[in-house]
Protein backbone atom coordinates (compact mmCIF):
# COMPACT_ATOMS: atom_id res chain seq x y z
CA UNK A 1 0.00 0.00 0.00
CA UNK A 2 2.73 2.46 1.01
CA UNK A 3 4.92 1.54 -1.96
CA UNK A 4 1.96 2.06 -4.27
CA UNK A 5 1.39 5.55 -2.84
CA UNK A 6 5.08 6.47 -3.24
CA UNK A 7 5.15 4.99 -6.73
CA UNK A 8 2.15 7.09 -7.72
CA UNK A 9 3.67 10.18 -6.09
CA UNK A 10 6.95 9.76 -7.99
CA UNK A 11 5.05 9.21 -11.23
CA UNK A 12 3.13 12.45 -10.70
CA UNK A 13 6.36 14.32 -9.86
CA UNK A 14 8.13 12.94 -12.94
CA UNK A 15 5.19 13.89 -15.13
CA UNK A 16 5.13 17.43 -13.68
CA UNK A 17 8.89 17.80 -14.15
CA UNK A 18 8.66 16.58 -17.75
CA UNK A 19 5.82 19.00 -18.50
CA UNK A 20 7.71 21.91 -16.94
CA UNK A 21 10.91 21.16 -18.86
CA UNK A 22 8.94 20.78 -22.09
CA UNK A 23 7.29 24.16 -21.50
CA UNK A 24 10.66 25.73 -20.70
CA UNK A 25 12.21 24.29 -23.87
CA UNK A 26 9.30 25.48 -25.98
CA UNK A 27 9.43 28.98 -24.47
CA UNK A 28 13.20 29.39 -24.88
CA UNK A 29 13.22 28.18 -28.47
CA UNK A 30 10.15 30.07 -29.68
CA UNK A 31 10.64 33.35 -27.76
CA UNK A 32 14.33 33.84 -26.95
CA UNK A 33 14.02 37.64 -26.81
CA UNK A 34 11.32 37.42 -24.14
CA UNK A 35 13.48 35.03 -22.10
CA UNK A 36 16.47 37.38 -22.40
CA UNK A 37 14.40 40.40 -21.32
CA UNK A 38 12.99 38.49 -18.34
CA UNK A 39 16.47 37.35 -17.34
CA UNK A 40 17.77 40.92 -17.50
CA UNK A 41 14.79 42.16 -15.48
CA UNK A 42 15.55 39.56 -12.81
CA UNK A 43 19.23 40.46 -12.89
CA UNK A 44 18.51 44.12 -12.13
CA UNK A 45 17.20 43.71 -8.53
CA UNK A 46 19.84 41.07 -7.86
CA UNK A 47 22.62 43.46 -8.85
CA UNK A 48 21.03 46.27 -6.83
CA UNK A 49 21.07 44.07 -3.74
CA UNK A 50 24.74 43.32 -4.37
CA UNK A 51 25.50 47.03 -4.54
CA UNK A 52 24.08 47.48 -1.05
CA UNK A 53 26.29 44.73 0.37
CA UNK A 54 28.91 46.09 2.76
CA UNK A 55 31.92 44.33 4.23
CA UNK A 56 32.96 45.54 7.65
CA UNK A 57 36.62 45.37 8.58
CA UNK A 58 36.19 46.65 12.15
CA UNK A 59 35.07 43.70 14.26
CA UNK A 60 33.53 45.94 16.92
CA UNK A 61 31.03 47.36 14.42
CA UNK A 62 29.65 43.86 13.87
CA UNK A 63 28.33 43.62 17.43
CA UNK A 64 25.62 45.61 19.23
CA UNK A 65 26.67 49.10 20.26
CA UNK A 66 24.90 49.08 23.63
CA UNK A 67 27.70 46.95 25.06
CA UNK A 68 31.08 48.52 25.55
CA UNK A 69 33.95 47.35 23.39
CA UNK A 70 35.91 46.08 26.34
CA UNK A 71 32.97 44.11 27.72
CA UNK A 72 32.38 42.65 24.28
CA UNK A 73 36.04 41.75 23.94
CA UNK A 74 36.04 39.91 27.27
CA UNK A 75 32.79 38.16 26.38
CA UNK A 76 34.31 36.99 23.11
CA UNK A 77 37.35 35.70 25.02
CA UNK A 78 35.09 33.63 27.24
CA UNK A 79 33.09 32.37 24.25
CA UNK A 80 36.23 31.19 22.48
CA UNK A 81 37.66 28.99 25.17
CA UNK A 82 37.91 31.18 28.26
CA UNK A 83 41.58 32.02 27.75
CA UNK A 84 41.24 35.21 29.80
CA UNK A 85 44.42 36.57 28.31
CA UNK A 86 44.73 39.43 25.90
CA UNK A 87 47.83 40.48 24.00
CA UNK A 88 48.30 43.92 22.52
CA UNK A 89 51.09 44.84 20.14
CA UNK A 90 52.13 48.47 20.16
CA UNK A 91 54.39 49.70 17.39
CA UNK A 92 55.92 53.09 16.98
CA UNK A 93 58.97 55.25 17.40
CA UNK A 94 61.23 53.88 20.14
CA UNK A 95 61.58 57.22 21.92
CA UNK A 96 57.84 57.55 22.59
CA UNK A 97 56.89 53.88 22.73
CA UNK A 98 57.83 53.36 26.40
CA UNK A 99 55.69 56.27 27.56
CA UNK A 100 52.76 55.20 25.40
CA UNK A 101 53.03 51.61 26.66
CA UNK A 102 52.92 52.84 30.25
CA UNK A 103 49.91 55.05 29.50
CA UNK A 104 48.11 52.18 27.75
CA UNK A 105 48.82 49.85 30.69
CA UNK A 106 47.46 52.52 33.06
CA UNK A 107 44.27 52.82 31.01
CA UNK A 108 43.84 49.05 31.04
CA UNK A 109 44.42 49.00 34.81
CA UNK A 110 41.78 51.71 35.29
CA UNK A 111 39.24 49.94 33.06
CA UNK A 112 36.25 48.62 34.99
CA UNK A 113 33.44 46.27 34.07
CA UNK A 114 30.44 46.15 36.38
CA UNK A 115 32.52 47.91 39.04
CA UNK A 116 35.30 45.30 39.00
CA UNK A 117 38.70 45.58 37.34
CA UNK A 118 38.54 44.48 33.72
CA UNK A 119 41.90 42.70 33.87
CA UNK A 120 43.37 40.89 36.86
CA UNK A 121 46.99 41.27 35.76
CA UNK A 122 48.65 43.60 33.29
CA UNK A 123 52.26 43.23 32.24
CA UNK A 124 54.06 44.82 29.35
CA UNK A 125 57.48 44.71 27.76
CA UNK A 126 59.21 46.96 25.28
CA UNK A 127 61.42 45.24 22.71
CA UNK A 128 63.97 46.90 20.47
Amino acid sequence: MVTKIFSHLFTVLQHGTRRHLTWLFRLTTTRPVLVLVLALLLLLPASLSLLSLRFETDIFRLFPREKGHLRLFLDSLSWTGDAKQAYFLLEGKPEILTGEAEAFAARLTAARIDGKPAFSKITYRVYD
